[in-house]
C-alpha cells in the first residue's frame, strides 16, 4: 500500500514539472478486432459554460449589484459543473479575493472581474437615464451657454468659494470640488444646486442671526449664479424629478422585496469528425447542433444568491463518442448536451455568505458537480466561449463521481489564500441510495488556492470518494481509466491535482495541470491509478482586436497507467501507447452579446492502442448571450 500511495503523490510532481512517459492502456478498440464499446454513458455529464467576461447577464438593481455572489461569470450555471464563483474566460485570471465574501479591498487579476460594472455593464432600470453633461441640449439663446465652465471664470471661482466655505459637494461621489479642470455647464449646475440646497437648509435651521449662517454677499453671489445658469438649472430639476418618478414607479411595481433577473445562453455548433476507424466505425458526417439555457437569478438580501436554470439540446446520443463515429470519450465536444430538445431543470443553487461575508456555503440539490464549488483554475473552462472539447475544459478529477446533489464552503482565509471543500452524490435525492456517504457513487473534495504575486493562481486539491464498481465517470479520456480498469467492484477513490495559470503579459497566458487518480477494491488487493495533464497558451486580445482570442491546448487525456491483482474483477490490460490530445481555437467577438469560435482538435492513440488511428474534429462554435 505504501508503494501505492507513493505513485499517487509522485504522479502530480511527474504531470507539472516533467515531460510525461508513454503511459496508457484502454480498450476502445484494439487492432482491427470487433468494436468493444466502452464508452456506454447512462446520462451523459455535459459541463456548459461557466463565466464569462462579457455579455453576461445583466442585473437590473442596485441591490443584487451589491450582492457579494452576483460576479460577472456566475449567472450561466451548468448541466453538471462550472460553477466556481468567477470568470473562466480566457481573457483573464480567476480572482482569488473576490470569492463570495468579495472582500472590497482585494486586487483583482482580472480587469474584467471587478465589484464596480464595467461602462459596458452599467446598472439598466429599465429606461435610458441621460446623462447631464451630453444629452438634451435643449435650444439655447446666448452663445455663453454652450462654453465650458473654466476654472478662471468668475463664475467657477464664487462657487469654489460656496463650496469651501458651506462644504456642499459640487457634485463629484468622492466630495471633491475638482478646481484644477473645466466643467461643462450641467455639472457646473449640479454643484450649483447642491450649494443652494445646502444653504437653503441652513436658512430653514437657524432663528439667530442670519449672519451666523449665511453672509449677505453669499446670498447676493448665490442669487447671481441662479440668474446666469437659470437654464441649467431647470434641467437639472427636471431629470432629477424625472429620475424620482421612474424610481417610484419601479418601486410600486415590485412584487417582493427580492431582485430576480433573467438570462440565457444559445451556443449553435457545426461539427464534423474524421477518422477513427478503429476504433470506430468511422462514420463521418457534419451534425448541426443547439444548446440552449435560460436562468433567472434572485437575491433576497442582497448578498444571497439562488440560480434556476432550465437547459435543452439536441446532439443526439453520445455525439461522436458512438461506436458507429468514433468510439472514444476523447472526441466529446464541450458543448453537447442531448434531451431532445426538451427543458430540463439542469440546475438549482442556493449560495448564502457568513462569517463576515469570508465564506460563503453552497447547496446545489441539482446539477452539482466538484467544480460546482472547487476552483477548476483553467482559462478555458467555458463551454460557450472556452476549449471546444470536453478534455480541454480543465482536470478531469473535477468530474470524477458523474454526481447529481451536492454541499460546499468557499472560506476566504486571506487576500492570497483560499479554503474550499465541497461533497456531492450520485442519486443523492433517492432513499434507498442515500446522500450522506450512500450506496451509489459519492465524493468529498478539498483545495488551497494560492494567489502568487499579481499574475499567477495556483491550487492544490485532494478528492476521497467511494464507487460501488470504481469506475471514475469522467468522460474525457480511455474508456478502461474511466473505468478505473474495469475493476468492478465495490472500491474507494483518491486523487490528487495541481494547477497553474500565470498571466506572463496582458496578451499572453500560460496555464497547466494534472492530476492522478487511484482505485482501490474494498475486499480485494484490486487496483488501478489513471493519470491525466495538459498544458495551454492564450492569447487574447490578439490582432488588436478587443474581445478575441487564440487558444492552444496540449495534453494526455485520462489514461491507464497501472493495475493490479484483478483475480477478482474484469479488468483487461489494453494498449500501451500514448495518447496525446492537441487542440487550437479562435474565439471571434463580433459584439458583447455575440461571439463565433472555430476549432479543431485531434487525439493520437486513443485508447492508447498503437493501431487505433488518429481521430479529428473540427467545429465552428457559434454563442448569443442575453
Amino acid at each position: 500500500m505504501g508503494i501505492k500511495v507513493l505513485l499517487l503523490l509522485s504522479g502530480v510532481t511527474a504531470f507539472i514539472c516533467a515531460a510525461p512517459a508513454a503511459w496508457a492502456k484502454d480498450t476502445d478498440r484494439q487492432d482491427g478486432g470487433a468494436t468493444r464499446d466502452v464508452t456506454h454513458l447512462v446520462q451523459l455529464p455535459v459541463q456548459l459554460p461557466a463565466e464569462s467576461a462579457e455579455g453576461q447577464f445583466q442585473p437590473n438593481k442596485e441591490q443584487l449589484k451589491k450582492s457579494p455572489l452576483f460576479k460577472r461569470g456566475t449567472i450561466l450555471g451548468s448541466l453538471k459543473s462550472s460553477e466556481i464563483l468567477r470568470d473562466n474566460s480566457a481573457n483573464s485570471l480567476p480572482v482569488i479575493a473576490e470569492t463570495a465574501a468579495a472582500i472590497a479591498d482585494s486586487t483583482s487579476l482580472n480587469t474584467g472581474e471587478q465589484i464596480a460594472p464595467t461602462p459596458e455593464e452599467q446598472i439598466n432600470l429599465g429606461d435610458k437615464v441621460e446623462n447631464f453633461a451630453t444629452d438634451g441640449m435643449e435650444q439655447v439663446t446666448s452663445v455663453s451657454q454652450l462654453s465650458d465652465v473654466q476654472p478662471t471664470d468668475w463664475a467657477f471661482q464664487a462657487l469654489q468659494n460656496l463650496v469651501d466655505r458651506y462644504g456642499c459637494v459640487a457634485g463629484y461621489p468622492d466630495g471633491t470640488f475638482r478646481g484644477n479642470r473645466a466643467m461643462t455647464r450641467y455639472e457646473f449646475a449640479a454643484g450649483l444646486n447642491a450649494c443652494t440646497d445646502k444653504i437653503s437648509q441652513l436658512l430653514a435651521s437657524t432663528n439667530t442671526d442670519l449672519s451666523d449662517k449665511a453672509t449677505k454677499q453669499d446670498l447676493t453671489v448665490l442669487q447671481q449664479l441662479q440668474e446666469q445658469f437659470a437654464s441649467e438649472l431647470a434641467t437639472v430639476a427636471n431629470r432629477v424629478t424625472s429620475l424620482e418618478a421612474r424610481t417610484s414607479e419601479l418601486e410600486a411595481n415590485r412584487f417582493t422585496n427580492s431582485t430576480t433577473v433573467f438570462g440565457g445562453e444559445v451556443i449553435l455548433g457545426l461539427s464534423k469528425p474524421r477518422g477513427g476507424a478503429p476504433p470506430g466505425d468511422g462514420n463521418n458526417n457534419a451534425v448541426f447542433t443547439q444548446l440552449t439555457r435560460l436562468q433567472t437569478a434572485t437575491t433576497f438580501t442582497g448578498k444571497d444568491l439562488l440560480r434556476i436554470e432550465l437547459a435543452a439540446g439536441n446532439f443526439s446520443g453520445r455525439g461522436f463518442a458512438e461506436p458507429s463515429v468514433l468510439n472514444t470519450y476523447t472526441a466529446l465536444l464541450s458543448f453537447q448536451a442531448d434531451t431532445g430538445n426538451q427543458f430540463q431543470l439542469s440546475a438549482l443553487d442556493y449560495r448564502f455568505p457568513a462569517f463576515n461575508d469570508r465564506v460563503v456555503f453552497t447547496i446545489r440539490p441539482a446539477g452539482f458537480s466538484l467544480s460546482s464549488v472547487l476552483t477548476a483554475n483553467s482559462p478555458f473552462f467555458d463551454n460557450g466561449r472556452g476549449a471546444i472539447s470536453r478534455f480541454g475544459e480543465a482536470n478531469a478529477i473535477f468530474k470524477i463521481g458523474d454526481l447529481d446533489a451536492g454541499i460546499g464552503m468557499d472560506w476566504l482565509l486571506s487576500r492570497g489564500l483560499r479554503l474550499q471543500l465541497a461533497y456531492g452524490a450520485k442519486n443523492g435525492s433517492d432513499s434507498g441510495q442515500g446522500f450522506v456517504f450512500g450506496k451509489d457513487t459519492w465524493v468529498a473534495g478539498g483545495e488551497l488556492l494560492f494567489l502568487l504575486g499579481n499574475s499567477a493562481l495556483a491550487n492544490l486539491t485532494a478528492i476521497y470518494g467511494s464507487s460501488p464498481n470504481g469506475r471514475l465517470n469522467t468522460f474525457t479520456g480511455s474508456g478502461a481509466a474511466d473505468a478505473s480498469g474495469f475493476i468492478n467492484q465495490r472500491s474507494n477513490i483518491y486523487a490528487l491535482g495541481a494547477g497553474l495559470q500565470w498571466r506572463i503579459s496582458p496578451k499572453f497566458h500560460f496555464a497547466t495541470w494534472g492530476g492522478v487518480a487511484g482505485t482501490y477494491a474494498e475486499k480485494t488487493d484490486a487496483f488501478a491509478a489513471s493519470t491525466t495533464w495538459a498544458a495551454s497558451l492564450g492569447f487574447p486580445d490578439i490582432f488588436g482586436r478587443r474581445g478575441d482570442l487564440l487558444g492552444i491546448i496540449v495534453g494526455q487525456p485520462l489514461s491507464l497507467v497501472e493495475y493490479d491483482d484483478f483475480s477478482a474483477s474484469t479488468g483487461l490490460p489494453g494498449g500501451d501507447a500514448f495518447s496525446l490530445h492537441l487542440e487550437a481555437f479562435y474565439r471571434f467577438k463580433v459584439s458583447d452579446n455575440l461571439s463565433i469560435t472555430p476549432g479543431f482538435f485531434l487525439v493520437t492513440h486513443p485508447g492508447n492502442y498503437e493501431d487505433n488511428n488518429t481521430i479529428y474534429v473540427g467545429t465552428v462554435r457559434t454563442t448569443f448571450r442575453f
